[in-house]
């Protein structure tokens, strides 16, 4: 049943992805919850503009909005989204970037079991996961999808310190081996030299 829904395009989840929630008239619908969306919009927007995930999980703190699964309990309570505790970390604005779902891709039937009576969880093939396009109202543009992948892609940081990735930065490799050019300092009687 739970497959047949899958492949109907209906949401079979527990929870709405951030940035969506469940219809009240209908919960194998999902809607576009408008606060979370704006959050997932800048994300998308500060890594465009040069922002390393670190910097954004930061950035979110300090702004004290609260991070999905806090955010998902305040808005069930009817509380403010507003939050003491830092809970944002580079690895949730990562799998916030990568995932398609923000266009409007509703991807379900990632993992299986042999049976109901075993455990065992068995992770599908992508090819064998449901995967309906155009399910949801997107919240991302594809352009800006596809343009914050090719910048992921490039596996850059921004520097200690600094807000934004230098703009050459995971585009300059070795003509000899092929590695990824890096910006060292040395300092040397005071004075600081860059290569």
């Amino acid at each position: 049943t739970l497959s047949m829904k899958r492949r109907q395009g209906l949401y079979v989840g527990s929870k709405a992805r951030f940035g969506y929630m469940k219809d009240p008239k209908n919960k194998n619908k999902l809607i576009v919850d408008e606060e979370a969306a704006a959050i997932v919009r800048q994300v998308f927007q500060w890594t465009i503009d040069g922002m390393g995930n670190t910097m954004i999980a930061r950035k979110l703190n300090e702004m004290r909005f609260p991070a999905p699964a806090e955010y998902r309990k305040l808005k069930k309570a009817g509380k403010k989204a507003v939050s003491d505790k830092n809970g944002w970390y580079p690895i949730a604005i990562n799998r916030m970037l990568r995932s398609d779902i923000y266009i409007g891709v509703l991807t379900q039937g990632k993992t299986t079991t042999p049976n109901y009576k075993v455990k065992k969880i068995i992770h599908k093939a992508p090819e064998e996961m449901d995967r309906i396009e155009h399910a949801l109202e997107p919240i991302i543009s594809e352009e800006d999808f596809y343009l914050v992948q090719r910048i992921l892609e490039r596996d850059v940081r921004s520097a200690p310190g600094e807000e934004y990735v230098y703009p050459l930065c995971g585009f300059l490799y070795c003509g000899d081996c092929g590695g990824s050019m890096i910006r060292h300092v040395c300092y040397k009687n005071g004075k600081a030299y860059y290569y």
